[in-house]
C-alpha cells in the first residue's frame, strides 16, 4: 500500500457523514416540533398532576434564606436584595408563628 492510498479515504469507506452544526440543529427543531393535529388531540384538563410538590418547613426556609443572605453580602451593590431578603425572612417568620398557634376546637 502507498501513503497516497492510506492517507486518502475513498467514498465507498465513508460509513456515516457529520452533518454541519445548522442542519443538525434544523433536524433536532423538526423532530420535537409538535404537528397541529397532535395538538388537537391533547387536552391540557387531563394533564397529570398527580405529582404534588414537596411541602418545605419554615425552618429549612429560613436556612436557605440564610444561606441566600450569606451569598449576597459577599456581592458589591446588593443591599437592595438583601433588603428584600430580610422581608422575605419577616414573612416567613410570621408564618412559622401562625402555624404554631394552638386552635380551639368548638
Amino acid at each position: 500500500m502507498q501513503v497516497e492510498e492510506y492517507l486518502n479515504i475513498h467514498d465507498k469507506d465513508i460509513v456515516y457523514e457529520v452533518s454541519d452544526e445548522d442542519q443538525i440543529i434544523l433536524d433536532l427543531v423538526e423532530m420535537f416540533r409538535e404537528r397541529p393535529d397532535e395538538m388537537k388531540h391533547k387536552n391540557f384538563e387531563e394533564a397529570d398532576d398527580s405529582i404534588e410538590n414537596k411541602i418545605i418547613n419554615p425552618n429549612k426556609a429560613l436556612k436557605s434564606l440564610e444561606n441566600v443572605c450569606t451569598f449576597l453580602l459577599q456581592k458589591e451593590g446588593a443591599s437592595e436584595c438583601i433588603k428584600l431578603v430580610s422581608m422575605i425572612k419577616k414573612f416567613i417568620i410570621a408564618k412559622k408563628k401562625d402555624l404554631m398557634k394552638q386552635f380551639t376546637i368548638d
